[in-house]
């Protein structure tokens, strides 16, 4: 089983339990660029595009699917 939340991932099989914390917060960076972006108009801290970003969040998508229905999610399910 695998649980998410904001800074920590864990992963608990019937023999151990396994803790991954993160060391930074991934979000920050992110927003840090955004603002700059929208304050500069200088959009070289954005790393990706709209359709990188939109492939992104369908997997982000799928993966929330997998783990609900406790089963595997093709990716072709996930509709434009």
């Amino acid at each position: 089983m695998t649980e998410w939340q904001p800074g920590q991932l864990e992963m608990k099989t019937p023999n151990k339990v396994e803790r991954f914390l993160a060391k930074h917060n991934p979000y920050k960076k992110e927003a840090e660029a955004f603002f700059h972006a929208v304050e500069t108009g200088d959009r070289s801290k954005i790393l990706s595009d709209y359709e990188e970003a939109w492939h992104s969040f369908k997997v982000a998508l799928a993966a929330e699917k997998s783990i609900s229905e406790k089963r595997l999610v093709d990716m072709n399910e996930i509709s434009e």
